[in-house]
């Protein structure tokens, strides 16, 4: 799933920025029989801050392992 929206108000400790985001959630579901037991939802909450601003991504690009 994708989750869009302006940052107007508090993000993880921080002010509101008006911002707008858009960042990639994974949502994984345990199910039993023909019910849903279990939900996990995981946004990109780092993908997040440095789309507000909030963070700055390191220098270089991409790490290597």
């Amino acid at each position: 799933m994708t989750g869009t929206g302006t940052n107007d108000g508090p993000y993880m400790g921080h002010e509101p920025t008006g911002r707008p985001m858009r960042t990639a959630v994974l949502d994984v579901l345990r199910v039993d029989g023909t019910r849903i037991v279990e939900h996990w939802g995981v946004p990109d909450r780092l993908g997040a801050l440095f789309q507000l601003g909030l963070a700055t991504p390191p220098r270089g690009g991409a790490a290597r392992v």
